[in-house]
């Protein structure tokens, strides 16, 4: 789909990062920081070492390269020999340039899963095999083991129905209502994923109320 070397597919959707990452020997924590995350540091040992894992106990990395985005590409569903435009998929953090500082931007997804077990003790229902996603840090590990492959990875923060709207849409939009999976703390539940498990990227609609929501 893509002409460049950096560029990686799934059955349904092709990615392309630029052959340079935006950042390079980022330590988790620097990442952390950049970016703004509240429990990235924890839900890397979740992933890496699971649940049981001790406090102390080490990654098998100690720095990571990161994307600020990357181009998705997916087929036409009505043939799949036609290619549909590329769109920008963004998880660039704050920063400043020159005086001003330019807010993060990070798009939302869904992702491919068959059952919510797919995505590390996510239990809550999908819609129709996918799950709604915000997309925050796009990286890859410098692994400490050289012959580990070195597979781009995506950090997300997933949404879930609106409870008592499984299998329902909002009669106004027809369209699905989603919140923050939120753990306690407040802290917003944050999981790791192969980018290839993204499938395209989605637009969600604010619904205001009268005072705002917290999460």
């Amino acid at each position: 789909v893509f002409k460049a070397t950096t560029s990686i597919t799934s059955e349904t959707t092709a990615f392309h990062l630029r052959s340079r990452p935006n950042f390079i020997e980022l330590s988790v924590q620097q990442v952390q920081s950049k970016y703004e995350l509240q429990s990235f540091c924890d839900d890397l040992q979740h992933h890496f070492l699971g649940v049981r894992a001790r406090r102390d106990s080490r990654l098998p990395f100690e720095s990571m390269s990161t994307w600020w985005r990357a181009r998705v590409q997916l087929k036409d569903p009505q043939d799949p020999a036609l290619l549909l435009p590329p769109l920008t998929l963004q998880a660039s953090p704050p920063r400043k340039d020159g005086k001003a500082v330019v807010a993060g931007r990070y798009n939302f997804v869904l992702l491919q899963t068959e059952s919510p077990s797919d995505l590390e003790g996510l239990n809550e229902p999908g819609i129709e095999g996918r799950t709604v996603a915000q997309v925050r840090v796009i990286f890859v590990p410098d692994y400490l083991d050289p012959s580990v492959p070195r597979v781009p990875l995506a950090y997300v923060q997933p949404f879930k129905l609106v409870p008592g709207t499984r299998g329902k849409t909002d009669p106004g939009t027809n369209m699905y209502k989603v919140k923050r999976v939120i753990r306690s703390g407040n802290v917003r539940k944050g999981i790791i994923v192969p980018l290839t498990q993204i499938w395209r990227p989605v637009e969600l609609i604010p619904v205001f109320g009268r005072k705002c929501n917290v999460e």
